[in-house]
């Protein structure tokens, strides 16, 4: 589980250098999409179980769990927080909606950046969308 959470570091820090002009217009209309954004609060509203529009590292564990594959009681309080230190902008801990709004288009760009293999061109001064 640590490993795959590097890579995710990792992967969030290539994705800083994307260049989106190398996605399909469909894809990027899609990111900005209300649509997108509605799928990625309505997962934040679930995760968020306390309702207080901030996600903590035990409502992340689901999450993280889901993401490695690994059973929920696998997760571990250094994991959420690896999790947060690599989604959290604002350094508060925690994860609010903008954040996890991000995090959502960062997994459909890593997952469109994995079909298409080599094939992705990398930018030093391209930003994904966030």
């Amino acid at each position: 589980m640590d490993e795959l959470l590097d890579g995710i570091k990792a992967d969030a820090v290539e994705a800083g250098m994307i260049c989106t002009s190398t996605i399909p217009d469909e894809a990027r209309k899609f990111l900005k999409s209300k649509k997108i954004e509605a799928q990625a609060v309505a997962r934040f509203e679930e995760l968020d179980v306390n309702g207080d529009g901030k996600l903590q590292q035990t409502e992340l564990a689901w999450l993280i769990a889901e993401l490695t594959e690994a059973q929920y009681y696998e997760v571990t309080e250094a994991h959420c927080m690896k999790f947060v230190q690599i989604f959290d902008q604002d350094d508060d801990g925690l994860i609010d909606v903008e954040e996890f709004k991000a995090f959502f288009r960062f997994c459909i760009v890593a997952q469109y950046i994995d079909t298409q293999g080599a094939s992705a061109e990398f930018h030093s001064d391209a930003r994904v969308d966030s």
